[in-house]
């Protein structure tokens, strides 16, 4: 009678690699700047975070969602907004209010792209705000990578 024998088959882990969404914050993103470009009526007494999405080409993308979550002042913060929601910021941009005013905070704060069935097209892009008028506007552009 023949012996049959088993062998075992041992496979690579799965790796998640680095850089693998379709979305990746634009070069020298976020920046914090003062919000008098997009928003000169509202000086020192609003603070937020807007940006737009870009395709391979540059081109202004919209209708992909845009969710803010994390933390700010010791307030859970939720929020989902669209691209082309805010066209102070192009075609494709989006914006949040944050506050009324300027708070620091670091790396508690993040947005993330997401497409039409809530499936992320971007990581989670962490940034810091200041309790200064001169900045309290973050920017964050997103371009498509593939």
């Amino acid at each position: 009678t023949p012996l049959v024998t088993q062998t075992a088959v041992f496979l690579p882990e799965a790796t998640i690699t680095p850089g693998g969404m379709a979305f990746e914050v634009q070069q020298g993103n976020p920046v914090a700047i003062s919000s008098a470009a997009f928003r000169p009526d509202q000086g020192c007494n609003w603070m937020g975070v807007g940006g737009q999405a870009l395709d391979l080409s540059g081109a202004s993308v919209q209708s992909l969602i845009v969710q803010l979550g994390g933390i700010l002042d010791g307030k859970q913060i939720e929020q989902l907004t669209m691209t082309g929601t805010a066209t102070q910021y192009d075609k494709g941009g989006f914006e949040f209010t944050l506050a009324d005013e300027p708070i620091e905070s670091t790396n508690t704060l993040w947005v993330q792209l997401l497409d039409q069935a809530g499936l992320p097209l971007s990581e989670k892009i962490y940034f810091d705000t200041f309790e200064d008028c001169d900045k309290n506007l973050i920017v964050i552009n997103l371009k498509q990578v593939r």
